[in-house]
Parts: structure tokens; C-alpha cells; sequence
């Protein structure tokens, strides 16, 4: 091209043979710039390649870091562009997938409260928040799946583990006793207060009345139907017992 240049400047060339050669050079420069791209797919830096750089093998680089969850590949194996060799889970991007009944999906809305345990790793209480509230209906079980984001302190990845959550609709509060205090005898539910004396060889028992409602972490929401009489503290452990021996007619006074 720049030999069809200077002829055509001093009137000694064809400008037809300069503009054929200009067209060679400009799909040249294309077919260069995309084999250029293609090897930086590749993870292959054209601008260090030279004829003594090239190499009968490259290294495939991952377009992120994380944990390998599956390998589909064995020596031997062509890669080629259609074929997954492996998947990886990247843990910078941990989320919750909750199904919800049909029912409850109304009550849900973005950024409320997400606490969730999982069973495999113990009952440490993890939270997370609404993100995303899925457009498609499960008919198979009836729900609709749920996205959470992960906040806080996060458990120890691993792909798939079961998760039990609760999603909090509200802040409101409520007066709670641990679940053991409540005595449930047919419809009937009820606590045990005793006199808070110490140096006494006798305690007396009293049954006040509860409404129960929401349990959470070991915990049940009552509303006390009679006050709470001075003096008198909630029974919160051994309820149970001082139930067996009301039963057992042995409660009057016990030791």
C-alpha cells in the first residue's frame, strides 16, 4: 500500500491497484483485530506475543475465584466452547432461595427481616433480608421462591444446604416465656408463679391463665389473663414437675 502511495504521488502508479490495496490492508487489520479478541478470550496477551512466544498449550483461567462444586472434565478431554469443564461457586455472592406458601405470599415485601438457622451446622441464628420475590408459581407445591441477601456474619458455605427460616413481617413486640414454662392440658393453658422466699421449707404455687400465640427461638408470645399476684415470680424451669404433682394430688405445699 505505501509502495502503490508513492507511485500515485509521483504520478507513476494506477490509484485503482492503491485503493485494492488499501481494501487488503483494512480486512487484514479486521481479521487481526479479531484474532486478537479471540485470544484474549483465551486468556492469551497479544501485545507480548511474537513467533518464539507461542506455545502448543494455554491455561484456562476462571472468570472468577470460588468453590469448585463440580468437575466434568478428564485427561484427554478436547475443551471446546459448548462444554461446561466445571462449575464454580463464587462466595462473594451468597444468597437464600425460600419457598413460601401461596397463602403467605401477600404478607412478604422487600427488605424485611430474614433469620434463618441451618440444622447441619447447629442452631446458630443467622440473618438475612428480602430481596427479591419471584414472579413464578410453584403448582407442583404451591409456592413462590424467595432471594434473600445474607447479612452479618455468614455460615460456612456449602452448595444446596437445607436452611429453616422465618421472615419477620413486623417489629412488634411481645411479653414471652420460654416454651417449657407453658403447660398445655387439653384446651387449657397456663403458667405457675410461686412466692419468691428463700429462706422458706415451702413454696406455694398458684396456675395463672395464658393466651399463647407466635414461638420463636425457644420462646412463645402469652397474654396473662389474671395479674400476676405480688410477690410471686414465674416458674420458667421444672413447670412440668410441679404439673406431674398437681396431677399427682401432691401440690398443696411443696418441698
Amino acid at each position: 500500500m505505501e509502495r502503490q502511495k508513492n507511485l500515485v504521488e509521483a504520478d507513476a502508479g494506477v490509484m485503482k491497484n492503491l485503493q485494492n490495496a488499501e481494501a487488503e490492508v483494512a480486512i487484514l487489520e479486521a481479521k487481526s483485530v479479531g484474532l486478537s479478541k479471540q485470544l484474549a478470550y483465551l486468556g492469551i496477551s497479544t501485545s507480548n506475543l511474537s513467533p518464539g512466544s507461542i506455545r502448543q498449550q494455554i491455561a484456562i483461567v476462571a472468570p472468577m475465584s470460588g468453590y469448585i462444586s463440580r468437575i466434568n472434565f478428564h485427561n484427554g478431554l478436547y475443551a471446546q466452547s459448548s462444554i461446561s469443564l466445571m462449575e464454580i461457586m463464587s462466595a462473594e455472592h451468597l444468597h437464600l432461595e425460600l419457598d413460601v406458601f401461596e397463602k403467605d405470599v401477600a404478607k412478604i415485601k422487600k427488605d424485611q427481616k430474614i433469620s434463618y438457622t441451618i440444622p447441619a451446622l447447629g442452631e446458630t441464628i443467622f440473618e438475612g433480608q428480602v430481596n427479591v420475590i419471584g414472579k413464578e408459581f410453584n403448582a407442583e407445591n404451591k409456592t413462590v421462591r424467595i432471594h434473600g441477601h445474607l447479612k452479618g456474619k455468614k455460615p460456612m458455605f456449602l452448595k444446596d444446604f437445607f436452611i429453616d427460616a422465618k421472615i419477620w413481617l413486623n417489629d412488634n413486640t411481645a411479653t414471652a416465656l420460654p416454651e417449657k414454662a407453658i403447660i398445655s392440658d387439653g384446651e387449657n393453658e397456663f403458667i405457675y408463679v410461686a412466692k419468691n422466699e428463700p429462706k422458706s421449707k415451702e413454696i406455694e404455687f398458684q396456675k395463672i391463665s395464658v393466651i399463647t400465640s407466635a414461638t420463636n427461638n425457644g420462646f412463645t408470645a402469652v397474654k396473662l389473663l389474671d395479674p400476676i399476684p405480688a410477690g410471686m415470680k414465674i416458674v420458667t424451669k421444672g413447670a412440668y414437675y410441679v404439673y406431674a404433682q398437681e396431677k399427682a394430688g401432691a401440690l398443696k405445699h411443696e418441698h
